[in-house]
């Protein structure tokens, strides 16, 4: 796929409660990301949002000749924010961490915009575990990323957490994701 006369690569990554959580409070959250394809930035973010009664989409378009990033939200087009070379948006973000070489206990930082704001994005390498998924077994390196400048579900639940299980073998594939939040 093409945006922007950019070759671009695609991530997906949709969220759901389970049907015992949706009856308390249901989430079915799909996103999508489309990044330079050599991985040097994000190109376009949308995310389509079902948390409770809240529902919306988003909309984040980069242009890197001026170097902004415009959100529209539910149909509104925001004014254009700057930012830095190198910005993801927060899905691809987590996929620009396999650029980095993991070790154990280490941070890593990459900016983030949502094209409501732009902060530094941290990860930390919180430990190392072998993990079961449906997908098999893999020894893998499980990352933190700083949860205070995301919002949705997270933003309104203190001390919210996600862990990301990355294989520690290239590519550094994501195999599994878990958050924990309160509602």
């Amino acid at each position: 796929e093409v945006i922007n006369g950019e070759e671009a690569r695609v991530f997906s990554m949709a969220a759901q409660t389970t049907a015992f959580v949706d009856r308390i409070y249901k989430v079915r959250d799909q996103f999508d990301s489309w990044v330079a394809k050599d991985m040097r930035h994000a190109l376009k973010y949308q995310q389509q949002q079902h948390e409770g009664k809240h529902v919306g989409d988003r909309n984040v378009e980069f242009d890197w000749k001026a170097g902004t990033a415009q959100l529209t939200r539910d149909g509104k087009k925001r004014e254009p924010i700057k930012v830095p070379p190198g910005t993801f948006d927060p899905l691809s973000a987590m996929y620009a961490l396999r650029l980095f070489f993991f070790k154990q206990k280490t941070a890593y930082e990459i900016p983030v915009s949502d094209g409501k704001k732009c902060a530094i994005g941290r990860g930390t390498v919180v430990r190392e575990e072998r993990v079961k998924t449906p997908a098999g077994e893999f020894d893998t390196f499980v990352i933190e990323p700083e949860m205070k400048d995301v919002s949705g579900v997270f933003k309104k639940s203190p001390g919210a957490k996600i862990h990301v299980w990355f294989t520690k073998t290239a590519p550094f594939v994501p195999v599994k994701v878990a958050s924990k939040v309160i509602v």
